[in-house]
């Protein structure tokens, strides 16, 4: 089933969209309601058209196969280059040798007790946000979500020393979602290069040097005070490879990014229409 999946023959079925740029500007209004129907009308493997074709699956053999079983046959699609910036070359960018090796290091980081401890902040910080909740007052969820997520992912990975800086990260947090959204959602932004100055790679730019100033500074702070402290980066610092060398503080920082973007983005849905 899985196979006859991944080599649907000859072209699967799909919308076709505008001759050039296919179904961007559908997809740009409403990616998760468009990706939602064309799964429905299509079904498992659905062609996407546009300035270059892309297949979206939808079973779930087929997507274990891409990710799991043929993986090493996979390459990341350049989407993840417009947060290279920010993620470096940590585990969700990184491939091949490097990936396994990095992979392996950080297992602990995925085991039944530190997964439990993550759960238990959670369930803490929500019961605080909902606690301070009024009768008949309007919230906005989004933002409130905002707030909750990424308390729960700069505690879980930094413990409590970083109180102060919270504005400072949400502030650049902001920044790279809104970068990632506007160039998935725009072809014309898509294709634009990082290195040019336009005021929203400006931005972003900035952004990722505030949150390069906080981890590498927290990074050498527990360096000087390796003392375990029970969050993410306490236990990343006494990793080891089987040849007994850590983790420099340059892939520090990126697996460190690639936790907190990955621990925030995905909790957060918001509507910015």
């Amino acid at each position: 089933m899985t196979s006859q999946l991944l080599r649907a023959a000859p072209i699967p079925p799909g919308p076709k969209g505008h001759p050039i740029i296919g179904v961007l500007p559908e997809y740009s209004r409403d990616p998760l309601g468009f990706l939602t129907q064309w799964a429905r009308e299509y079904g498992d493997v659905v062609t996407l058209y546009g300035f270059r074709k892309a297949y979206l699956f939808n079973h779930p053999d087929a997507i274990e196969e891409i990710l799991v079983t043929q993986q090493s046959h996979m390459r990341k699609d350049r989407l993840l280059g417009i947060v290279g910036k920010v993620l470096g070359n940590g585990l969700v960018v990184s491939e091949g040798d490097f990936w396994r090796k990095q992979r392996h290091l950080m297992q602990p980081a995925f085991h039944r007790e530190r997964i439990t401890a993550y759960g238990n902040l959670m369930i803490e910080q929500t019961q605080a946000l909902t606690a301070s909740w009024q009768n008949g007052e309007i919230r906005n969820l989004g933002q409130d979500m905002m707030a909750l997520t990424l308390k729960v992912a700069t505690q879980a990975f930094f413990g409590t020393d970083v109180p102060m800086a919270m504005h400072e990260i949400e502030q650049a947090m902001l920044r790279v979602q809104q970068q990632f959204d506007l160039r998935t959602r725009h072809m014309l932004l898509y294709l634009l290069p990082d290195p040019i100055p336009t005021p929203n790679n400006l931005r972003y730019r900035r952004a990722v040097q505030d949150l390069d100033r906080l981890v590498y500074r927290l990074i050498e702070q527990r360096r000087s005070n390796p003392e375990e402290r029970g969050d993410l980066l306490s236990m990343l610092l006494t990793l080891r490879d089987d040849a007994g060398e850590g983790m420099s503080n340059q892939q520090l920082r990126d697996e460190v990014m690639t936790f907190l973007l990955a621990g925030h983005e995905t909790t957060v849905l918001q509507d910015e229409d």
